[in-house]
C-alpha cells in the first residue's frame, strides 16, 4: 500500500500544472456593449463621483455608473486583475476617479487602483482575494477634460468611447492525463488489494 501511495504522489506531481494566470483581452467602442463573458458596460454623462463637486464628468463602467451591481458570470473562474486603456481620449483629457468593488459573501472588497498614465487604469484584488463565479461587482471610471457632451459628442468621438481591456484569471489547471493516471492507479490498487485478500 505504501508503494502505491508513493507512486500516486509522484504521478500527481508529474501531471498537474502549477497555478498560472490566464489573460482574456478584449476591446469595445460605442456608448454601450458587453465583454466576452456577457457583462454589460455603458457610458454616462453629467455624473458626479461621490465626494466630488464637479457634476459634469463623463464615466465608463460595468454595468455603468449608478446602475447598481452585476454578478460575475463565468463558471469556475477566479479573477485577480482588471485592466482597461481608453485609446481615443483627446489631448488634455484623463482618468480622474475610479472604483472597483466586489461583494464576496456580503463582505465588500475594494480593489486597489494603479494609474498607468492618463488613459490606463489597473485594478488589483486585495492580497489573498479574487472575484469568483456568482459574486457581484461593479467598476466605474470617471474622466476630466472631455467636452460637455462627453462620449456622445460625435465631433470628438465619432465612434463613442474606444478601449482595450483585460481580465486576469488565476487557477490550477490539471493536465489532460491527470484523470487517466489516477484511474490506472485506482485499478492497480484495487487489483493488489484483491490479490492480497485471496492469499490470506
Amino acid at each position: 500500500m505504501k508503494r502505491i501511495a508513493s507512486i500516486a504522489v509522484i504521478a500527481l506531481l508529474t501531471v498537474s500544472s502549477p497555478a498560472h494566470a490566464v489573460f482574456l483581452q478584449w476591446s469595445g467602442s460605442g456608448l454601450e456593449g458587453f465583454d466576452p463573458f456577457g457583462h454589460r458596460w455603458t457610458t454616462g454623462e453629467s455624473l458626479d463621483f461621490p465626494g466630488s463637486d464637479d457634476p459634469t464628468r463623463s464615466a465608463w463602467g460595468m454595468p455603468g455608473a449608478f446602475n447598481g451591481q452585476i454578478p460575475f458570470l463565468p463558471v469556475d473562474e477566479l479573477v485577480t486583475d482588471f485592466h482597461v486603456t481608453f485609446t481615443n481620449l483627446p489631448a488634455g483629457a484623463s482618468i480622474s476617479n475610479v472604483e472597483f468593488i466586489a461583494d464576496a459573501a456580503g463582505a465588500f472588497e475594494v480593489w486597489n487602483p494603479m494609474f498607468m498614465g492618463n488613459n490606463t487604469i489597473w485594478f488589483l484584488a486585495p492580497a489573498g482575494t479574487s472575484l469568483d463565479t456568482g459574486e457581484i461587482f461593479f467598476v466605474n471610471v470617471f474622466f476630466n477634460g472631455l467636452p460637455s457632451g462627453g462620449f456622445t459628442d460625435t465631433t470628438v468621438f465619432p465612434n463613442g468611447v474606444e478601449f482595450q481591456a483585460e481580465w486576469t484569471m488565476d487557477g490550477v489547471v490539471p493536465e489532460p492525463g491527470t484523470l487517466a493516471v489516477w484511474t490506472i492507479l485506482a485499478l492497480a490498487f484495487t487489483s493488489l488489494s484483491i490479490k492480497r485478500r485471496r492469499h490470506r
